[in-house]
């Protein structure tokens, strides 16, 4: 306090300036949300990178249009493939691309830590420093059975002397690999009746089969069948013989065109025992040459499980 001249008082309060400038908590929300953002993008990034092309493909094709994904036909390989699905012929069956395990998740705290990990493994693949990340595995055999198919539907469309046939050329995905048949038609087909000889419309195909899988690692298993009709009393031939000459002479043919002897794994006859019209056994879909390639994982000197579809 201080005397003013004319007698009056004065009282001075000073107030002093709070530090919420600088020492305040402001800047420590900003720091966390900052470093929440890089975490959140390292991990992106981590996944980015740890993710196979053909499910990144896959993912991509799910969000620019999740409806197609309800379009698809169902059946195959549950893998993830790759995009430009709705440009594939209808010759080619192509299984549904959903990225998403869409069965029920259990609460938290019934699911294990090795649950989880694998569940992390089934969706991604394996990360890390991990020996199996070099092996073949489903990644590598989807990858590969996505470029026979693209090989394969590129040739058909380039050779217009394939045309009327491309129907006679399907593919599908199994559980044993990718399924590639040479079917026989009303009046168009691939052998001479009771014959093992190819025709030259079964030799052009093949062309672009054997051109397809040339330079793939995968094992091949060639089957023949044949429809329920049987040969006439003292032909001194019967279905089995007749099947299994023809994929003979497929295989015959393929490594003529260059395929590798020894990727062939089996070449087998089935008759008339794996209809692909089990209500119609004397259809002419019936008689056909079925093409395996393999999964990596197919053990050697074990028969390939691969059932027959329409």
């Amino acid at each position: 306090m201080a005397p003013r001249k004319d007698g009056r008082i004065v009282v001075r309060k000073v107030v002093e300036a709070g530090h919420g400038g600088h020492h305040g908590g402001a800047w420590k929300v900003a720091y966390a949300d900052f470093v929440t953002a890089m975490m959140a993008f390292f991990l992106l990034m981590w996944l980015l990178g740890t993710t196979s092309k053909a499910k990144l493909e896959g993912l991509a094709e799910y969000f620019t249009d999740p409806g197609s994904v309800s379009r698809l036909p169902p059946g195959g390989d549950a893998g993830i493939l790759r995009g430009s699905m709705a440009m594939a012929p209808s010759f080619i069956q192509i299984p549904p691309a959903s990225p998403f395990d869409l069965s029920p998740t259990p609460a938290r705290g019934e699911q294990t830590d090795s649950e989880l990990a694998d569940r992390v493994v089934q969706a991604f693949g394996p990360v890390g420093d991990d020996p199996a990340l070099d092996m073949p595995g489903d990644a590598e055999d989807a990858r590969t059975f996505a470029q026979v198919e693209d090989r394969i539907r590129e040739a058909l469309a380039a050779r217009d002397d394939l045309a009327p046939f491309r129907n006679q050329l399907q593919v599908t995905r199994t559980e044993a690999g990718l399924r590639i048949e040479l079917l026989d038609r009303e009046n168009l087909a691939m052998f001479p009746s009771g014959s093992d000889r190819l025709s030259p419309e079964a030799l052009r195909l093949l062309e672009v089969v054997a051109a397809a899988v040339a330079d793939q690692p995968n094992r091949l298993s060639i089957r023949g069948h044949t429809d329920s009709r049987p040969f006439a009393s003292g032909a001194g031939s019967d279905n089995w013989r007749l099947s299994s000459d023809r994929a003979n002479a497929t295989r015959l043919a393929m490594t003529g065109m260059g395929l590798a002897a020894a990727r062939i794994a089996e070449v087998v006859g089935k008759a008339d025992t794996e209809p692909r019209l089990p209500e119609r056994p004397e259809d002419p879909r019936n008689r056909r040459i079925s093409i395996l390639l393999m999964n990596h994982a197919a053990p050697a000197g074990e028969e390939m499980v691969d059932p027959a579809g329409p």
